[in-house]
């Protein structure tokens, strides 16, 4: 899981993309059609494929999904900045803890009323990803493809059913997105997690 990136502004054509590589593992793995899973970035990720390859995809999942042209609150971008200073000065762990209070905690909860165990699985996974992450985007900058660079806007093209899922303690951004997602689909559920931020299958 990565929460960085999930729905920044557009970058030029890069190095990598997440939703490419899915499509390989999917080859790899002799799988035609797939009910596809997908939690924050990994929303938008499912999206891309079901757009670009919709035969690959029978179903979607979307769990606290990022769009990438969401025009995001004040309150995203100061995460943002705060993340981003963390790295600068070389302290992961920092970064991984403003992640945990902004994404897990949430707007409405201290970090008492959370867990702690979860908070820690959170800090863990987190912290892991920016330590594989971090050396190449400080060298060469976040460098993905998007394989639909214009997604919100073929939103409609979606004609697989789709499960939308909100932790009722996440952002307002995400629930916001969440809305435009069942609004442009076609065919969608739509379920909320009580008392739960950004990672509800973590936390319930």
């Amino acid at each position: 899981h990565d929460m960085r990136g999930f729905g920044r502004s557009p970058v030029p054509p890069g190095r990598y993309s997440h939703a490419r590589d899915l499509v390989a593992v999917m080859d790899s793995a002799d799988v035609a059609e797939a009910v596809v899973v997908g939690t924050s970035m990994g929303g938008r990720v499912a999206l891309e494929v079901a757009v670009a390859h919709p035969e690959r995809v029978s179903a979607l999942v979307l769990v606290g999904s990022g769009l990438p042209d969401h025009e995001w609150s004040d309150a995203v971008k100061e995460y943002w900045a705060a993340e981003d200073e963390a790295i600068e000065c070389g302290d992961l762990a920092a970064a991984a803890e403003v992640n945990v209070r902004f994404w897990i905690d949430g707007p409405g909860r201290m970090s008492e009323d959370v867990g702690p165990e979860l908070r820690r699985r959170v800090h863990a996974m987190q912290l892991r990803a920016l330590e594989l992450q971090v050396p190449s985007y400080l060298e060469v900058g976040d460098l993905e493809e998007l394989l639909v660079p214009d997604l919100g806007e073929h939103l409609g093209e979606v004609t697989r059913p789709a499960l939308v899922v909100s932790g009722e303690a996440d952002q307002p951004d995400i629930h916001a997105i969440a809305r435009r997602i069942v609004a442009s689909l076609p065919d969608t559920t739509e379920a909320s997690t009580p008392d739960a931020g950004h990672l509800p299958s973590m936390e319930r």
